[in-house]
């Protein structure tokens, strides 16, 4: 597995006095570094750390907290209870090698093969079973003698409720405001990507749900070197079957093919060669329009982007060669006739045509409604100011 560059190193203590409550001889500590394969461009404290008896510890609320779980500590009882970002509860005691995981309603035990400890005030927690647990995957790299972890899920806050999408089974959860964690349903093609979820800029950008309770779920993959993208769209129905997998975009920046839109009964989902439209109601893929067949003879577009669809009208971005500082064109396809409208040319100023919604943009779309476009402009880079401007197309 590819490894990012670490955002911190933890060195370990010299010595752990007593810890275990067993008689066999402690070893000493041994300075092994503990690196996070995951957000190598933000910058962590130093905390302390260790490795005793060929195993490694961290700090509890570094290890839990850092992996977007929340951390509840009983002093009587000595008892920490984490809850996971998927709403999973993981409960271990000091001095015990049992653990609980409550998840999705069903509670399993397990043992660990060493025990959580406390040395001057610190509770630690074993890095790879809990570092497990919290969906991360642990490796020892001998050559450099250093612990690597690495992220297999991504998680957002969005509109009060917390989801989750987790890489190796492809499944999709969601916390809601009181708390209840519930499964959304699966995609499994989306576990063919699990290196994606250790990119720097890995996440949920959107999730929306549909009026017939279907799921749209957006995620971002980019690594730092070299500068990438990848999109995937997740369409997941309310009984969470039938889900529908896209990947929509791959290589250097700019690969983006556009968001997926929501009109009437209809979804529409950008692909790199067109659009497919997916029914919301039986969750089926209905049509597929190609952007070849939609743009007719103009074959001198390199990337073709989706912006908007009614299911009467396509409005599509389009360039040239592809490059974030050239111009974008804007035809608006009439889906019955196949007659195309150049906008740009018809709602900005002459001399800044052309200009939409990536790098450097003057122009972006906004939304639609009542037959009308609306987009933002901005008519000078240097001293910008914003304006709205519309386009009555029906």
């Amino acid at each position: 597995m590819k490894k990012c560059i670490a955002v911190f190193s933890l060195l370990f203590a010299l010595s752990l006095g007593m810890i275990f409550a067993t008689p066999r001889a402690v070893e000493a500590a041994v300075a092994y570094p503990v690196y996070d394969a995951h957000a190598s461009y933000i910058n962590y404290e130093v905390a302390n750390a260790k490795a005793v008896n060929n195993r490694t510890y961290l700090p509890l609320r570094t290890l839990f907290e850092y992996y977007d779980a929340s951390v509840d500590w009983d002093q009587a009882t000595k008892t920490i209870t984490a809850k996971r970002c998927d709403g999973t509860v993981i409960t271990m005691k000091v001095g015990s090698k049992n653990v609980t995981v409550k998840e999705l309603g069903e509670t399993k035990n397990y043992a660990m093969d060493v025990v959580p400890l406390i040395e001057k005030g610190t509770t630690y927690v074993p890095v790879r079973f809990v570092a497990e647990n919290l969906l991360c995957d642990v490796e020892w790299n001998n050559d450099e003698k250093a612990v690597y972890i690495y992220k297999q899920y991504a998680t957002a806050k969005i509109n009060g409720c917390k989801y989750t999408v987790i890489a190796k089974t492809g499944e999709v959860r969601e916390v809601g405001d009181d708390d209840t964690a519930k499964s959304l349903g699966k995609s499994a093609d989306l576990a063919k990507y699990q290196e994606y979820f250790t990119y720097v800029a890995s996440g949920i950008d959107r999730v929306s749900k549909t009026a017939n309770g279907n799921y749209l779920l957006t995620l971002g993959f980019c690594p730092m070197d070299p500068p990438a993208e990848t999109v995937i769209m997740l369409f997941i129905d309310s009984k969470g079957q039938n889900n529908q997998f896209y990947k929509t975009g791959s290589g250097s920046a700019g690969s983006y093919y556009g968001s997926y839109c929501v009109s009437g009964i209809n979804v529409w989902f950008p692909q790199e060669d067109g659009v497919l439209k997916i029914n919301d109601q039986t969750s089926q893929v209905e049509q597929s329009y190609k952007y070849a067949d939609l743009l007719k003879n103009h074959d001198e577009f390199a990337k073709t982007v989706f912006t908007y669809s009614d299911g009467s009208y396509m409005l599509l971005g389009c360039q040239e060669n592809g490059y974030w500082d050239e111009p974008v064109y804007l035809p608006l396809i009439n889906l019955q006739t196949g007659e195309i409208t150049e906008l740009t040319t018809k709602i900005l100023p002459a001399a800044d045509n052309g200009y939409y919604f990536f790098g450097g943009s003057k122009l972006t779309f906004e939304k639609a409604g009542s037959g009308t476009l609306y987009f933002k402009y901005y008519n000078n880079d240097l001293n910008p100011k914003e304006q709205t401007l519309t386009y009555k197309y029906k």
